[in-house]
């Protein structure tokens, strides 16, 4: 009778110790306050609630059918990791580089009203606008 309610524990325990590093909640805490800081507490509420349900739904649809999505692409499972290490790496080392100064010109040159209508900006150059595009998304194309 205990069986199954052990299983589900062990199950448990371990589902919420392999996902508690990757999502790292406590951390996010900080970036979201402060990429949130011109919405009031009503918006920051609607918009966790809405990124906390995406999140929850790309979890599902990882588990049930993230391993045909890699099969379909011919992605096997242990060059996951190395990809995202690359990626990883590749951020790290265009950080921590100097730009040069042809990048540096053309960043001069960008204005911030530039940057604003950037649909690909960098997480620092997200603004009240695009959360209320997430807050507000049309609805299939209309």
């Amino acid at each position: 009778m205990y069986e199954p309610i052990a299983e589900l524990t062990r199950a448990s325990l371990l589902i919420i110790g392999a996902l508690f590093p990757i999502v790292d909640a406590p951390d996010n805490i900080p970036i979201f306050l402060t990429l949130t800081t011109g919405l009031s507490a009503e918006s920051r509420a609607v918009l966790a609630r809405k990124i906390a349900v995406n999140s929850f739904a790309l979890l599902i649809v990882s588990v049930l059918i993230g391993t045909h999505i890699l099969a379909f692409f011919g992605v096997s499972l242990p060059v996951v990791p190395v990809g995202g290490g690359l990626i990883v790496t590749s951020v790290g080392w265009r950080r921590g580089c100097k730009p040069s100064a042809r990048r540096r010109a053309r960043c001069e040159r960008t204005s911030v009203h530039d940057l604003r209508r950037s649909a690909l900006g960098s997480v620092p150059d997200l603004t009240l606008a695009k959360f209320q595009r997430i807050l507000d998304p049309p609805l299939f194309g209309s």
